[in-house]
């Protein structure tokens, strides 16, 4: 087995289902663990409902879905592409918001889609 119908298949996969499990999968640990920026806004009612073990459950199931989905060395990639947006994103909230609030969630989960994607690309040789 191999070759290019497994590459394309693998891409696939990883494109249209792990990439935005991982994507959206960032939203409940970000909610639970940072500042949100206006106590009036729509996620106000998110933060104050998330708890631990609820937040645990669905990083278990991100972590869980990218070990069946994608090979080792694919799921390292995107921890650490996905580390790395997550560490200048929260970086950025905070100088400009001292938080974050729902676009920035949002911002956040565009970021995470277009930098596993490139990462994908870069990785595997192949074009989008």
């Amino acid at each position: 087995m191999g070759g290019v119908g497994s590459v394309a298949a693998l891409r696939t996969l990883v494109d249209y289902l792990v990439i935005p499990l991982l994507a959206r999968g960032a939203m409940p640990y970000i909610f639970w663990r940072l500042d949100y920026a206006s106590s009036s806004g729509l996620g106000s009612a998110l933060v104050d409902r998330l708890s631990r073990q609820r937040i645990l459950v669905s990083l278990l199931f991100v972590v869980v879905a990218l070990s069946f989905a994608a090979p080792l060395e694919i799921s390292v990639l995107f921890v650490v592409v996905s580390l790395l947006i997550y560490f200048w994103w929260r970086r950025a909230s905070y100088q400009k918001l001292g938080g974050f609030n729902g676009d920035c969630a949002g911002a956040l989960v565009e970021f995470l889609e277009l930098g596993l994607l490139l990462g994908l690309a870069t990785y595997t040789g192949s074009s989008l």
